[in-house]
């Protein structure tokens, strides 16, 4: 049988598309000398979420694209050789969905994670900076129930370890990071849930200089048979 390649999905950050690694990034190279697949969609400023509203499936899309792709290409078929990884709004959507569908990836990578869910229940009418308020209800739904639902990383995460299928983690941010207490906090979490994180701080901030170092680690990590 002819070779069939381990395949990582990776997603791009918010107002990005599915170019934004080829340029952003020397993942190209990375992926050449570890000899692994990259497939890398646009999810717009989803959150990699399913829009109830739009009745857009922004997350069942990615379940849809695994299947899809395996049968265009030479992929692996199996668990353990599907990954799935993002940075920012990206590293959000791999992480729920990594969980979500945890019988699909067996390893996670989050860098830079925008990992939101405990804000948006006080979040105000001009929002935070970002996006208004009216843009994470069209995205989370009810924002009051949002954190305690599977739009949250943490549940799908609580529920993948009651079934023994989570995925391992592979976790970084730059410490002058926006997000740097949010990353803390959800490793922690993930930590106490029982998931298997291996999480690292770096010197950096929220920019492509500390992404392209930490996805080439982290693609050595998932090329590691730990």
């Amino acid at each position: 049988t002819p070779e069939r390649f381990p395949t990582l999905y990776l997603l791009h950050g918010y107002t990005g598309n599915c170019f934004d690694w080829c340029t952003g990034s020397n993942i190209r190279a990375y992926a050449e000398k570890n000899k692994i697949a990259v497939v890398m969609p646009s999810g717009e400023n989803s959150f990699y979420l399913d829009d109830e509203k739009a009745d857009i499936r922004y997350a069942g899309f990615l379940a849809e694209l695994v299947e899809f792709t395996r049968k265009m290409f030479p992929l692996s078929e199996k668990r353990e050789e599907t990954f799935i990884g993002g940075l920012s709004m990206g590293g959000f959507g791999a992480l729920r969905n990594g969980f979500y569908y945890s019988e699909l990836f067996g390893k996670v990578i989050g860098l830079s994670g925008a990992y939101i869910q405990d804000e948006l229940a006080d979040m105000k009418e001009e929002g935070n900076g970002v996006a208004p308020r009216g843009y994470y209800e069209r995205v989370f739904g009810d924002l009051k129930t949002a954190a305690g639902s599977d739009k949250n990383p943490l549940v799908c995460a609580q529920q993948a370890v009651k079934k023994g299928t989570a995925p391992k983690v592979f976790m970084a941010c730059g410490t002058e990071d926006f997000l740097i207490s949010q990353n803390r906090a959800m490793q922690e979490r993930l930590k106490q849930a029982g998931v298997s994180v291996d999480y690292f701080e770096g010197s950096g901030v929220h920019d492509w200089q500390f992404w392209n170092a930490w996805i080439e680690k982290a693609i050595d990590w998932l090329m590691s048979n730990e």
